[in-house]
């Protein structure tokens, strides 16, 4: 059951939030701050290893002395990869009702930069509350949920690109050359033969990620004698997810001849990609809800009775879960009045990965990993024996969630991955 902030008996009410800030890091590693130096270090160490100098003695008077930027450029990578990144968030609420209708409805907008060049996020949102007392008895809710998220980053993603940044680029790389060509390095540097650009990444390539929520949620509620409060609940979830990388060919030219192209990769291979993922999911479930007073006012009594639901990480749901593999399956249902999920994660280590699961209305819930022939019907077995003395370890990561909207599939893939690492 999803609930939001509800509206109240009296006049209308409007409130408007804002919110502005900044974002910035908090540190940043010491690097080598000078291009000499890190040349000289590479000397030394590969002398200190027996083996004869890189760059000679002449080379090294070049760049101590050197003053042209393209050839010899002492580049900060870090100031210009990271930066300081505004944010500002708005949001609108109106709120009201009668003595028998209570609505509220809000709307947001969030505009964020990332502190890494290339990367950006806005969110829209609206949240819409109308709850009808049709008696003392009797009464409905609808719940109209839906948000926009609109992200960019680099194509190769935040992760390697932050990577990246960090472990591959070195200051004799030139960023921007004179003629405002993207830079490339003209010495020769063992293990940094192939590199990317970092803002030639960030302006010219790009992996857009948009994502579309909607849900759809009605409810009644009845009362009945001796205090049991019956309550039927209906949601549609509409899920998408549309997804872009877009990498064109880049030229980056070396710093001692800026119009000759060098060996730097700009951004990546030449590609197009798009993708797009539909999810619309249903959920229906009923409680009876007894609570009442016993012995005397100290003591008091609760029974709540619900039913649950069923999805995998393959998309499946309810009764179809059953004897089907899957990354991760999650149970969820009402507990109270917040809703409530237990998922289960499997390891990629463990046998027979990804795992069947067992998904029974009735509650049974588990991972089975070493049942393949009763699942298959006997067209396939996977048998573990083991040795005396011998051992096997299964790794599961256990979710348990509970708050007022059902954890998605989106956040269980990013923790399954995590989990994989």
């Amino acid at each position: 059951m999803i609930t939001t902030k509800g509206g109240k008996h009296g006049k209308l009410q409007v409130e408007f939030e804002n919110y502005y800030g900044i974002q910035k890091n908090t540190r940043i590693p010491k690097l080598v701050t000078n291009s000499y130096d890190f040349l000289s270090s590479l000397n030394q160490a590969v002398m200190n290893d027996g083996q004869p100098p890189l760059y000679s003695n002449e080379l090294l008077e070049e760049w101590r002395t050197g003053t042209d930027p393209d050839k010899y450029p002492n580049t900060d990578w870090m100031s210009i990869i990271f930066r300081t990144a505004p944010i500002h968030e708005h949001k609108l609420r109106l709120a009201g009702g009668s003595d028998n209708v209570t609505y509220s409805t809000s709307l947001g907008f969030m505009d964020q930069e990332g502190i890494l060049i290339g990367t950006e996020g806005r969110k829209y949102s609206l949240n819409n509350n109308i709850n009808y007392k049709y008696s003392d008895k009797l009464s409905f809710g609808l719940i109209l949920r839906g948000s926009f998220w609109d992200d960019r980053q680099p194509q190769q993603g935040i992760a390697t690109f932050t990577a990246n940044s960090y472990t591959r680029l070195i200051r004799i790389i030139p960023n921007i050359l004179s003629n405002g060509n993207y830079g490339d390095k003209w010495v020769p540097v063992p293990g940094f033969n192939v590199l990317t650009h970092p803002v030639a990444a960030a302006n010219e390539t790009y992996l857009k990620t948009k994502t579309q929520r909607a849900l759809v949620q009605l409810t009644a509620e009845y009362k009945l004698p001796f205090n049991i409060v019956y309550n039927v609940n209906y949601a549609i979830n509409k899920y998408n997810v549309n997804t872009s990388r877009w990498q064109p060919e880049i030229g980056v030219y070396r710093g001692d001849a800026i119009d000759v192209p060098g060996n730097l990769n700009g951004g990546g291979n030449r590609m197009a990609y798009r993708s797009n993922n539909d999810n619309l999911s249903t959920t229906f479930f009923n409680t009876f809800t007894w609570r009442d007073q016993l012995f005397n006012e100290n003591h008091n009594f609760g029974a709540i009775v619900g039913f649950s639901n069923y999805v995998s990480s393959e998309g499946k749901t309810g009764d179809d879960v059953w004897s089907t593999r899957a990354v991760w399956c999650k149970v969820y249902g009402k507990m109270n009045n917040d809703s409530v999920s237990i998922t289960i994660i499997d390891h990629p280590q463990n046998p027979n990965y990804q795992t069947y699961w067992h998904a029974c209305g009735y509650g049974l819930f588990a991972a089975n990993p070493l049942e393949e022939h009763i699942f298959t019907k006997g067209e396939r077995t996977k048998d573990l024996h083991l040795q005396k003395g011998q051992s096997v370890t299964f790794k599961y990561r256990i979710v348990i969630d509970e708050n007022k909207k059902i954890i998605s599939a989106k956040e269980l893939n990013a923790l399954a991955d995590d989990f994989a690492k």
